[in-house]
């Protein structure tokens, strides 16, 4: 299971501060719960976004350096093909 940790002053920060148990039950909970979890998922969303963005910055420098190795070799070969001794 996968938790957040929040700060003291934003652990309820999303709750409704006038919002008492009754009024949560009442009908306007549907509309208070949403807003709850409206809040909730775009932080989880922007977090993720942070992951993504650091995943695919990684990804990208991999992709260069697999393609610089792939030069190099593909020159190594060249290289051996053409030299004097076709092993080295």
């Amino acid at each position: 299971m996968y938790s957040f940790n929040f700060d003291a002053d934003e652990t309820w920060a999303i709750w409704p501060k006038k919002l008492s148990l009754l009024e949560f039950t009442s009908q306007r909970s549907s509309m208070i719960i949403k807003q709850v979890f409206r809040h909730f998922f775009d932080t989880v969303r922007d977090k993720l976004d942070t992951v993504k963005d650091g995943i695919l910055n990684h990804t990208s420098a991999l992709i260069d350096k697999i393609n610089e190795l792939e030069t190099a070799l593909n020159s190594y070969q060249k290289m051996v093909e053409v030299g004097d001794d076709f092993v080295r």
